[in-house]
């Protein structure tokens, strides 16, 4: 279980790292203003272009929304970026708890994916922040790590 919460992990952390590297793989500036649409293609991306192209597909990309790196926006907005990063530490996290994950923790980490859901119900009041975005984005993405690694054992443990 540890070798494949471990893998998971290292997924995300190298899909985090590309998008992260890729406003410095092009000249400085080469990308902004690429706000869009999630789930569709908005741009024409050539395959040296490819975090631009997954992040296009994955994610709406406000140039707001994003951090901007050596003057580009990354491919993934602050809130997507959280949530892969917190995804990455919540599979982490779970691996010395793997076998000790009871109820009690499966609230807590129910209660973490909940803080997204959260910022969204709250934006309309407190306007658009986009550092929360991040900070509510790790919390949420630690809370689905956790869970996927207790659902993963759940799997195996029926076997």
């Amino acid at each position: 279980m540890k070798h494949i919460m471990a893998a998971i992990a290292a997924a995300a952390g190298i899909l985090l790292a590309m998008f992260v590297l890729a406003p410095f793989a092009a000249p400085c500036g080469a990308y902004l203003g690429l706000d869009g649409s999630p789930a569709h293609m908005d741009h024409s991306w050539g395959l040296s272009e490819f975090p631009y192209m997954l992040g296009d597909i994955l994610c709406h990309q406000e140039t707001a929304r994003s951090f901007i790196l050596n003057g580009s926006q990354m491919p993934i907005c602050m809130r997507d970026t959280g949530l892969l990063a917190g995804f990455a530490l919540g599979c982490l996290a779970y691996i010395p708890l793997d076998g000790k994950f009871g109820r009690k923790h499966i609230a807590i980490a129910a209660a973490m994916v909940c803080f997204t859901i959260a910022e969204w119900a709250a934006e309309p009041y407190f306007g658009d922040l986009p550092r929360t975005r991040f900070l509510t984005g790790i919390v949420s993405g630690t809370g689905a790590g956790m869970l996927l690694g207790w659902l993963i054992r759940r799997e195996i443990g029926r076997r």
